[in-house]
């Protein structure tokens, strides 16, 4: 549907129906004709029935089954979450000094006990660069302690976990090079923590061929020590068969199937049936399931596991009529999952089939005996009906101003206002609906649609609101060809409101407008302290209610290598410089716009910009963003992002940014505007800079 700009919400109440004289109340009719009753009962039960059961069962099955993907994805993730705490665990004592690089001995009783309350984790094994490892594994129902020293030779030992006692000596000694593991050199190649590609987690037991092998994945992570180089690699295991054992838990596995593929449509879990080939090798989701595999790759017209979005069919399984949904599962690096839930749509709607049926001929039956007698009310009560279900028709292709007058009845004369009272509101819900869609693409328009490409600057910005309009604001502003303003230049706004909606965006609009306007106008060098001046006047004369808005200007000289700055309330730019140097010493900014007209503001100067030096220009949002516990990302998290990711692209510090958050927040509602800038210098060698 257009949406007319200028158009306004329809604030008229509803047109009033027109006066009609009260017919005899239905009540009376009933009673008087008491030989009717079940025809009228079964005309409006199986006509009803008959209309809404399709809708519903529709509605009902796609419910169901989204419902169900929707937790198998949340529950697998939980699932995996643990391994992932445990890893972040270890790594933190790491960082400690609880646990020694050195001595491996000090790991042993942290993994022995991690082991004891942790029943989803197949084991915790960490090798280090000489090729000395400690490991746990669950095997069999049985804690078991491998030590592994620098030529290669091992001993398994069997603990006893109630007495947290090991014997003297092992029960079995083997040889084992964990710098060889698949799990090793990949936690090597991706120099950060993820997950690892399936690979055959155990072999047949050693000493005992009758315990098979099994598939399995880990969390891995290298290891560094105080100087930052690898020092060996963690993992955080768990079996294939444990995530199957996992999937069969779930109640859509009670009466459905719950598969998970990888990328590669290899079967990584089943609610039901193998997952791996006689001799413990990965098989495909089409070798094991032929008939659901090949009649979905013949719906998608594509593999399953090449399908990149969420989609729901229904297929013809087997002879039987199924409902199937797919879905992407990636909620960790190396985890490129994909779920196929399926259930029967016997099981899904078998008891309201069976009421359907059973209403259709006891209504058949009771309309058959009825029938002579039912001619006249039948007509007495189809017509307000039909009435009824033309006017609601006409309402739901968005005729809101029809009008119903239903006379045969009180009731059907009580139920014709109502109708009409809510088709008046929901015309004027609709027109505010799409005035807040219109405000929000206005509002979107006025931040950049792209990023500069200033020579010398590598620059990206980014806002997200919590509402459909919001407060925060950015501006890239080119100031080459500006009075005063010599060589290539870019000014950068960055500007949060007090509040988020469209009050706040209307305040932010103005400033927008007023920034622009002075810069527009300017005949001298531009003075970032008096575009403050100007915007805080517009603001404080304009503002009511009290609204108030955080701005930081800063202007960028690639030739030179400088930055100018001037702060309304905001905080200071975060400049990291190639040396993971932060400067924290930055003088904070003055008093916010919109609060007293006569404010000043101070300008700073920062000289010499290092070559991929990193500056941050962010709103409130991000640090301030809450998790579920009520904690706050905080700016130590920020910091580490920006060191972390010093040297790549802005756009990828960025979603950098972007996807730490989101995953701190996990379901958490997003509370503010989150708006966020980083621009890198491209220039020569650099001094350190002092503010004046």
């Amino acid at each position: 549907m257009q949406v007319d700009p200028t158009s306004t919400p329809d604030t008229r109440p509803p047109l009033p129906v027109s006066p009609a004289t009260l017919g005899v109340s239905i009540r009376v009719l009933v009673a008087a004709i008491t030989v009717l009753p079940a025809a009228v009962v079964a005309i409006i039960l199986v006509s009803l029935l008959s209309v809404t059961t399709s809708r519903i069962s529709e509605r009902l099955e796609e419910s169901m089954l989204r419902t169900a993907t929707q937790r198998v994805g949340a529950d697998v993730t939980t699932f995996l979450d643990e391994a992932v705490r445990i890893s972040n665990l270890y790594a933190r004592r790491v960082d400690s000094g609880v646990l020694s690089l050195s001595d491996l001995r000090t790991w042993e009783r942290f993994e022995l006990d991690e082991m004891a309350v942790t029943p989803g984790i197949a084991s915790i094994s960490y090798g280090n660069r000489r090729g000395e490892a400690v490991m746990v594994l669950r095997r069999a129902g049985q804690v078991e302690l491998d030590r592994v020293a620098a030529d290669g030779s091992a001993g398994k030992f069997l603990p006893d976990l109630s007495s947290g006692t090991l014997p003297d000596k092992p029960a079995l000694t083997f040889t084992y090079d964990p710098r060889s593991r698949p799990w090793y050199i990949a936690a090597l190649a991706a120099d950060s923590p993820s997950w690892t590609p399936i690979y055959v987690w155990l072999t047949a037991n050693i000493g005992d061929p009758a315990k098979k092998g099994e598939n399995g994945t880990g969390y891995a992570r290298p290891i560094r020590d105080a100087g930052g180089q690898v020092a060996g690699v963690l993992i955080i295991d768990v079996t294939l068969g444990g995530l199957s054992d996992f999937l069969r838990t779930l109640p859509i596995a009670a009466d459905g199937s719950v598969y998970i593929i990888d990328e590669q449509g290899m079967l990584i879990a089943a609610s039901n049936g193998p997952v791996n080939s006689a001799d413990q090798q990965p098989i495909s989701f089409a070798a094991a399931y032929p008939p659901l595999a090949h009649v979905l790759a013949q719906a998608l017209g594509e593999t399953p596991a090449s399908s990149k979005s969420e989609k729901a069919l229904r297929l013809n399984v087997d002879g039987a009529r199924t409902r199937v949904r797919t879905s992407d599962l990636h909620p960790y690096p190396g985890i490129n999952w994909r779920v196929i839930a399926a259930i029967p749509e016997d099981v899904l709607l078998g008891d309201a089939r069976t009421l359907q049926h059973r209403a259709l001929w006891a209504g058949g039956a009771a309309i058959v005996a009825s029938l002579i007698f039912g001619i006249f009310i039948s007509r007495r009560i189809s017509r307000p009906i039909r009435a009824l279900a033309s006017h609601v028709q006409r309402v739901s292709s968005g005729d809101f101003d029809s009008r119903l007058n239903l006379r045969a009845a009180r009731e059907f004369h009580a139920l014709s206002d109502e109708l009409n009272s809510m088709a008046g509101s929901l015309k004027q819900r609709m027109d505010l609906e799409q005035s807040l869609a219109v405000a929000k693409e206005v509002q979107q328009s006025l931040l950049p649609r792209q990023s500069p490409t200033t020579p010398g600057l590598d620059i990206a910005g980014t806002s997200r609101y919590c509402d459909a309009t919001g407060g925060d604001y950015y501006d890239f502003i080119e100031l080459m060809g500006i009075a005063g303003q010599g060589g290539e230049k870019i000014l950068v706004a960055v500007g949060d409101v007090s509040g988020h909606g469209v009050a706040s965006a209307l305040l932010m609009a103005t400033a927008r407008g007023a920034l622009r306007a002075c810069i527009s106008a300017a005949t001298t060098q531009l003075s970032l302290s008096s575009l403050l001046s100007h915007v805080n006047r517009v603001l404080a004369k304009d503002a009511s209610g009290g609204g108030f808005m955080t701005m930081i200007l800063l202007i960028l000289d690639p030739s030179t290598r400088t930055v100018r700055w001037s702060s309304a309330g905001h905080g200071p730019p975060l400049i990291h410089d190639p040396s993971g140097r932060l400067f924290d010493n930055m003088p904070a900014g003055d008093i916010p716009l919109g609060i007293d007209e006569y404010a000043t503001f101070d300008e700073h100067i920062v000289n010499d910009l290092s070559p991929r030096a990193v500056i941050f220009l962010g709103t409130d949002g991000i640090w301030e963003a809450l998790n579920s516990q009520g904690e706050m990302f905080g700016e130590d998290r920020l910091h580490d992002i920006i060191k972390n990711n010093a040297g790549r692209p802005s756009s990828v510090v960025l979603r950098a940014i972007d996807q730490q958050v989101a995953e701190f927040c996990g379901t958490s509602p997003a509370r503010d505007d989150i708006t966020a800038v980083i621009i890198q210098s491209l220039q020569s060698p650099i001094k350190t800079a002092n503010a004046p």
